[in-house]
């Protein structure tokens, strides 16, 4: 339900973790913006939004349970945004190491 927000609360930028196209489509950004709008949309992602919580709890785990190992293990992530002088194509996206 993120393109109401975008009305109601007179928004420029909204940033999210992941949630299906149908409520936050990158496509209405594009328009808007191809409107004059100025409007953006930064989708972090699933495993990028859940990164700190993960840490935290790994953290809490460590102190409730001493004697048992716990580690955080970080990945890659998945795509990597480049950002373009180009108006028409705003960003690149790509799979990481590719």
């Amino acid at each position: 339900m993120i393109i109401p927000l975008f009305h109601k609360e007179s928004l420029d930028l909204v940033i999210y973790g992941e949630g299906p196209e149908w409520e936050a489509p990158p496509e209405y950004v594009r328009d808007a913006i191809r409107q004059g709008n100025h409007k953006a949309l930064i989708v972090l992602g699933h495993a990028e939004s859940e990164k700190p919580g993960m840490e935290y709890v790994a953290n809490l785990i460590k102190l409730k349970f001493p004697s048992i190992p716990v580690h955080y293990i970080d990945l890659e992530p998945l795509f990597l945004c480049l950002l373009t002088k180009s108006f028409n194509n705003i960003f690149h996206f790509s799979q990481a190491g590719y």
